[in-house]
């Protein structure tokens, strides 16, 4: 039951999200052990969209992704967004793809 569990949670978010569609571009920054993070690289699987992989999150890494990839969708957690937030050359990347 533990699958059937994770398989409604991964198509339960599936159906609310904008960011799961054909052409969409989801940038992984959490570990896949998360359900937030395996719900997303499950789903773009299931739709066709690309995914881009962190090796490990900087704020320069992840705006250099978006930039670079035309990132449409991510998840973040709030130590993240702050670094995003305060990196000092946020400015110079267009990060207008993400929805």
């Amino acid at each position: 039951t533990s699958h059937r569990r994770l398989l409604t949670s991964m198509y339960g978010s599936m159906l609310v999200s904008r960011a799961v569609e054909p052409g969409s571009v989801t940038l992984l920054t959490a570990p896949l052990f998360h359900i937030a993070a395996f719900c997303s690289w499950h789903n773009q699987n299931v739709v066709g969209g690309t995914q881009v992989f962190l090796p490990a999150f900087s704020a320069e890494g992840f705006l250099d992704a978006v930039q670079r990839h035309r990132v449409t969708s991510c998840i973040l957690v709030p130590a993240m967004v702050q670094a995003i937030c305060e990196h000092p050359q946020r400015e110079r990347y267009d990060v207008s793809s993400l929805r």
